[in-house]
């Protein structure tokens, strides 16, 4: 498996050990607080969305390219709850034809465990991701800017 890139931010941090020069990372613009409207129709989607976007504003990591890829995230953790609930009402093994056999939500919760700790990993939502970010926070109060934008 090939080692995952380093950003340049993070190396900088780190000290450039091999005294290379650096190449600088792009800084796409800020995105405000709107959600996709695909994750707007989602009531549990929408709640993840405004938790997630309330901190990563706060941290300075809320670009408009991130937009989609966490709205993704949020319907993930959606369906994901939505995949426990049943495992845990209905159990992780169904009957089939041929007897017992995993039951189809238990064997979605899986995949869909697996995609949420990919997209944790690659936006920061881990510890250890979150060791190699350099961030500078932008917003004093993300939940101010949020009470403004229902009020």
């Amino acid at each position: 498996m090939a080692r995952r890139k380093i950003a340049t931010d993070a190396k900088r941090a780190r000290g450039n050990a091999g005294k290379r020069q650096l190449r600088d990372n792009p800084k796409p613009a800020a995105a405000g607080p709107e959600p996709p409207p695909w994750v707007q129709k989602d009531r549990v989607a929408l709640g993840e969305w405004n938790n997630q976007v309330a901190e990563r504003m706060r941290l300075g990591l809320h670009t408009r390219l991130d937009v989609n890829a966490l709205g993704r995230y949020c319907c993930l953790h959606s369906l994901w709850l939505d995949d426990l609930e049943t495992v845990r009402h209905e159990g992780t093994t169904q009957e089939g034809k041929n007897g017992q056999k995993k039951h189809v939500a238990y064997m979605r919760l899986i995949e869909v465990d697996k995609a949420l700790h990919t997209s944790d990993v690659e936006m920061g939502g881990t510890p250890k991701a979150r060791n190699s970010l350099h961030v500078a926070p932008t917003i004093a109060d993300p939940d101010a800017e949020l009470q403004r934008k229902y009020d």
